[in-house]
This record gives C-alpha cells, sequence and structure tokens, in this order.
C-alpha cells in the first residue's frame, strides 16, 4: 500500500482526528517503518508498504493517540 491510499483509509477511517494524531504522524510512521533494515525483495516495494508493515503502522498510529496523548 503505497502512502496516498494509506492517507486517504487513515482519514475515511477515523484513526487521524487532528487532535490527538495528526496527518503528519501518520507520514513519519511511514518513513520509519520503510527505513527499518529490511533485505530487497522482489514482492517489498520500495515506496509501499507490505502486510506487516501496515499493521506496524496501524499499532503505532494506536500508541500514539491512545498511549502516549493520554486519550
Amino acid at each position: 500500500m503505497p502512502l496516498n491510499p494509506l492517507t486517504e483509509f487513515v482519514m475515511q477511517t477515523g484513526v487521524v482526528d487532528n487532535k490527538n494524531l495528526k496527518l503528519h504522524a501518520i507520514d513519519k510512521n511511514f518513513i520509519a517503518v520503510k527505513s527499518q533494515g529490511q533485505k530487497r525483495h522482489p514482492r517489498n516495494p520500495e515506496k509501499a508498504l507490505i502486510r506487516f508493515q501496515f499493521l506496524e503502522i496501524l499499532v503505532r498510529c494506536a500508541g500514539e493517540k491512545y498511549i502516549i496523548s493520554k486519550f
């Protein structure tokens, strides 16, 4: 999943509320997940997420929204 569809997904599902979790947090988490040292593989695109990376971003966003902000 590339960044633009991910951004659209989190906006439509209400993950980003611009109070406890802002849109730039999604971009920051996307970069953090993609920059982790993983081997290059044809099924792991450079500018898109694969399944476990998508789940990792959702967990990171939940941590920022509910644990860090104490919502």
